[in-house]
């Protein structure tokens, strides 16, 4: 064995016996005693590099084998575990002798645990259940026998009390407040035509309604075109207030409503009324240039007279057909859907406005007496026509309408009394330079203003209609 690079290799090792304590045949070389201190001499002046001559060969060897001892408590060498088998030896030499532990035989089931039970000691333990009453046993029930034509599971019919008498009756109170489910929005007529009429008036509100033409100036015939502003201020709002409403009333009807198709329905009747009366004033001029021309002597020199009805005049025409049309369409939205009907004095009261209303602008004043209303020399026919027409439809729709004691009526009375209210309002304040009355006014006097009794129709149907209106919203059913 040599140690190259530590020691001089021709130089002899000096061999270390084995230790005594340990002779078995995987014995390990132990070494005891204390180390030698290794003494080094001292490097020369020239710091020359010292060589492996120049240490101690014995004590060199001993310094490598103290440096193979490895501490036992951390190496797993031979030398550690010789170590420690030595020190297990000397500490199983120091141990004192145990006792032997008697075995205890496994307790029965049946065996009663001593303390067991207790409140204090057995941690386990649990108060008795309380005992339940005692029941007795009951009598055994008899077996019946099924009556002939019955099965298993029938059972006997409960005798009738009160023949008389339904079990349920309330059906009436049901449908009375039964408030049909709205079907949305569905397109009716009243609204289309409430649309063209309103589309109608406004053409006809700017259109020419007559041209009179003559081949030279005479006396008394009034030439040039004539629009509706002429023959009253008012008129052509009166006709716009009618066609609105008519629209409002078609489209509420849209939605199911039947007071919406009484308002289409009355503001139909009322511009049919406006219609009349309207065609009535424009013949007034085309009467009158035509009595003229034919009442001309042999004195006058001849002339030419051209009278054209323009489109205007047809336009006017128009609002009034399909005011009638509308009215005609809501018909079938007049029932009452089950719902109860108006106050019937309201209803009266309101009728005898309208009928009032009517009979006020018929009063003749002056010299005039009632039967000129029918007619009388220097004016047209359908003049006087048109006039009734508008009354007629007036007090029709208002008394029709509150009579009838249901939401389609009381729809068909307001929009009846739109044009007329109107007409009212704006003659009585003088709205204008030449406001037309209801009716035109009444005859024997030129002044627009509306006479008192018509005066009080108008008030009288118009509250009629707000305290009729009201008592609707308030008895109507909720949902």
């Amino acid at each position: 064995m040599t140690l190259d690079g530590v020691t001089n290799p021709t130089e002899p090792l000096e061999f270390v016996p084995d230790a005594a304590a340990d002779a078995g045949p995987h014995a390990v070389p132990v070494i005891t005693g204390e180390a030698t201190a290794i003494e080094y001499p001292a490097p020369p002046d020239d710091d020359s590099v010292v060589s492996g001559d120049d240490l101690p060969t014995t004590e060199l060897a001993r310094v490598v084998a103290s440096s193979n001892r490895v501490d036992s408590s951390g190496s797993d060498g031979p030398a550690a575990t010789a170590g420690s088998t030595a020190t297990a030896s000397a500490d199983q030499a120091a141990l004192t002798p145990t006792e032997a532990i008697d075995a205890v035989g496994i307790a029965s089931a049946s065996t009663p645990i001593a303390e067991a039970n207790d409140s204090n000691t057995d941690p386990m333990f649990s108060p008795p259940a309380p005992e339940g009453p005692a029941y007795e046993q009951t009598a055994a029930i008899p077996a019946t026998t099924i009556p002939t034509g019955h099965t298993l599971g029938d059972t006997e019919e409960l005798p009738v009390q009160y023949a008389a008498a339904s079990i349920f009756d309330g059906a009436d109170d049901v449908a009375e407040y039964t408030v049909q489910p709205s079907g949305g929005f569905r397109l009716r007529p009243s609204f289309v035509f409430g649309f063209l009429t309103l589309t109608t008036t406004l053409m006809a509100s700017v259109a020419d309604a007559i041209d009179i033409r003559t081949s030279r100036p005479v006396d008394g015939i009034n030439v040039g075109i004539r629009t509706l502003e002429d023959f009253g201020t008012n008129l052509q709002v009166a006709g716009f207030v009618g066609a609105t409403v008519m629209l409002i009333g078609g489209l509420l009807s849209c939605f199911g409503s039947r007071s919406g198709a009484g308002i289409a329905g009355g503001a139909g009747l009322a511009l049919a009324g406006w219609s009349a009366m309207t065609i009535g004033l424009v013949e007034v001029p085309i009467h009158n240039a035509e009595g003229i021309t034919r009442n001309s002597g042999a004195d006058i020199n001849g002339f030419t007279l051209a009278i054209t009805r323009d489109l205007g005049w047809f336009l006017i025409l128009a609002i009034g057909i399909l005011g009638l049309t509308a009215f005609v369409t809501t018909l079938r939205m007049a029932g009452s859907a089950g719902r109860p009907g108006l106050n019937p004095w309201v209803a009266a009261l309101g009728a005898l406005g309208a009928t009032i209303l009517a009979v006020g602008p018929l009063i003749p004043l002056s010299e005039a007496t009632f039967d000129l209303n029918l007619g009388f020399v220097g004016l047209p026919r359908a003049f006087f026509a048109g006039r009734l027409v508008l009354l007629g439809l007036v007090a029709f729709s208002g008394v029709v309408g509150f009579l009838s004691v249901r939401t389609y009526g009381l729809g068909l009375a307001g929009g009846g009394l739109s044009i007329a209210t109107w007409l009212w309002a704006t003659s009585l304040a003088d709205v204008g330079d030449s406001p037309v009355g209801i009716a035109v006014g009444n005859l024997g006097t030129v002044d627009t203003s509306p006479h008192a009794v018509t005066t009080v129709g108008v008030a009288l149907a118009l509250v009629m209609l707000l305290v009729a209106s009201a008592l609707a919203i308030v008895d109507r059913p909720r949902r």
